[in-house]
């Protein structure tokens, strides 16, 4: 039988370089890296509005692919899929708090950062999430 799984697909900058840490004393890795879209839109009235929304994105791999970790790097363009989940929690002030978070399946660097917005990356491989 087939699981239907709800897919995301995001193009993004990479606000930091990803930190790779192991999980427990098990051989799985979690490759963590924030990405910023940025929207924009004009209202009914026609005034301009702009927002940024972040997305925390998390890729496991197994402890021979955490040497990927290096193609997440500051700024560069990325385009994302994978299953999107929010995690909300009350903070100690009992506000509501909330976190995008996609889980990667398939990614490609679109422009490694650095390199000017005319020129695109082809030599990046899509990943296969390992």
């Amino acid at each position: 039988m087939n699981q239907i799984t709800d897919v995301t697909t995001i193009i993004g900058q990479i606000g930091r370089d990803a930190d790779c840490k192991q999980v427990g004393n098990t051989f799985n890795h979690a490759i963590k890296f924030p990405v910023a879209i940025n929207q924009s839109w004009k209202d009914a009235n026609g005034k301009e509005h702009e927002q940024t929304k972040w997305y925390t994105c998390v890729l496991w791999v197994s402890e021979k692919n955490t040497h990927l970790k290096s193609y997440f790097q500051k700024g560069s363009l990325i385009m994302i899929k994978g299953e999107a989940l929010c995690n909300a929690w009350l903070n100690k002030d009992g506000e509501l708090q909330s976190q995008l978070e996609l889980r990667v399946n398939e990614w490609k660097v679109l422009r490694k950062a650095g390199q000017p917005k005319s020129v695109q990356s082809d030599s990046w491989a899509l990943g296969d999430g390992c």
